[in-house]
């Protein structure tokens, strides 16, 4: 009889020889292109996301004035900039979020965990923003 690791692999091995990996020759080799390869399109715009570095802090100010004089720069998101909008967005449960529905998508008075959004800044590059 068959161990559990043994029927896995044979079962491994059957799956691997009906769906052959297409692009392996073109990824060990170097020759595949990502996404990263691809020309820009033309507008595109960058954004680069500010993430605060606390577990639990209040915010007193954010001052973007120097993010917002930089050439290329084309709008800094934080908390005074929402202009109404509501902060608290109803999203579906993410394996890799750890924003619930009771959360703002970005800190607005303190910042809850680290890793939590504090302002985006989006450039007309990648190294600008």
């Amino acid at each position: 009889m068959e161990s559990k690791s043994e029927n896995l692999k044979s079962k491994l091995d059957e799956w691997q020889a009906d769906h052959p990996r297409i692009d392996l020759r073109e990824k060990v080799s170097g020759q595949a292109q990502y996404i990263e390869d691809l020309p820009d399109l033309p507008q595109t715009a960058y954004g680069a996301t500010l993430l605060s570095p606390y577990s639990h802090a209040r915010i007193l100010s954010i001052d973007s004035s120097e993010a917002e004089g930089c050439p290329g720069v084309l709008a800094v998101l934080d908390r005074e900039r929402l202009d109404g909008l509501n902060p608290r967005l109803k999203l579906a449960h993410h394996e890799h979020l750890k924003l619930g529905d009771d959360q703002d998508f970005i800190a607005i008075d303190k910042v809850r965990f680290d890793g939590e959004l504090v302002a985006v800044v989006v450039a007309e590059n990648l190294r600008t923003a």
